[in-house]
């Protein structure tokens, strides 16, 4: 992540970088066993019913156990999970700049939690036959607006889309001209669809 990450993400970031397992305790929710050698993860955290966190509610310790009990998930996706997490928080405290998303690559599908890949999927299907204004991605994607606003600053923090904020303006000075008819939006969203449905059989081997 990027300058401004969240305390969760630091603490995250510290545990994977050392090599003896971490236990990273949030007061009132739960916790957060890493295994760095074997790149696994267990928690029993409620994602979604977790607030925004403060530095004071997280506490790091020796793990207990030094190796992974069963149900271990890839760090990968820990990663994953707290950077959306977080930028849930962010957006609804504050909304994400506006302006025209490119994609500059894919994300690593295997790296990404299974809630998290079929709305990514759309995202950069869409982004992957044209740069798309972030205002109008929700509209054109059938999504939430909250949702659209957070995967884009998860993607943009990891280095898979840049957002150009100087065209806001002219976006938003343009919307009513700019945004697509119900005609353009079944084209385009059956455009999409039917990216995803290649990219799914080629992940499947079909």
């Amino acid at each position: 992540m990027t300058d401004g990450a969240s305390p969760l993400m630091n603490s995250l970031a510290h545990a994977m970088g050392i090599a003896s397992p971490t236990l990273i305790s949030i007061e009132g929710h739960g916790s957060i066993s890493i295994y760095p050698r074997q790149q696994t993860y267990t928690t029993d955290l409620d994602w979604d019913s977790l607030p925004l966190l403060t530095s004071a509610q997280i506490k790091t310790s020796a793990c207990v156990w030094a190796v992974p009990s069963v149900g271990g998930m890839p760090v990968s996706g820990l990663q994953w999970l707290a950077a959306y997490h977080n930028a849930s928080q962010a957006v609804a405290a504050e909304p994400t700049a506006r302006g025209l998303v490119k994609l500059l690559h894919w994300p690593d599908l295997c790296d990404v939690p299974d809630e998290l890949v079929a709305p990514i999927v759309r995202i950069c299907a869409l982004l992957w036959r044209k740069p798309t204004a972030s205002m109008l991605m929700p509209r054109v994607l059938g999504a939430q607006v909250a949702q659209t606003d957070a995967l884009l600053h998860v993607l943009q923090a990891f280095g898979h889309v840049e957002i150009a904020t100087g065209f806001a303006d002219r976006i938003e000075s343009d919307a009513g001209a700019s945004v697509p008819s119900a005609a353009n939006d079944e084209r385009t969203g059956s455009a999409a669809g039917a990216v995803i449905a290649k990219l799914w059989q080629r992940l499947l081997g079909r």
